[in-house]
């Protein structure tokens, strides 16, 4: 029988997104700001309730970036 392990926690809780290094690493060029506007999520980024709103949105977005980063 297989068992299934889910990964279940709050990306707030697993990231600062009020940290220097998030902030600089999503202030960076990148294509993926060719389809998602920069300055929405620096509006985010910089507002403690809309950051709780979207956690799960802006852990998302670093992820597709990196992706988007790496494949240059």
């Amino acid at each position: 029988m297989c068992r299934i392990v889910g990964f279940n926690i709050s990306p707030d809780k697993l990231l600062d997104f009020k940290s220097k290094s998030i902030l600089n690493f999503v202030k960076k060029k990148s294509s993926i700001y060719s389809i998602t506007s920069k300055k929405k999520i620096l509006d985010i980024l910089n507002d403690k309730d809309m950051i709780s709103k979207n956690s799960n949105f802006l852990f998302k977005f670093i992820n597709a970036k990196i992706l988007m980063d790496m494949n240059k």
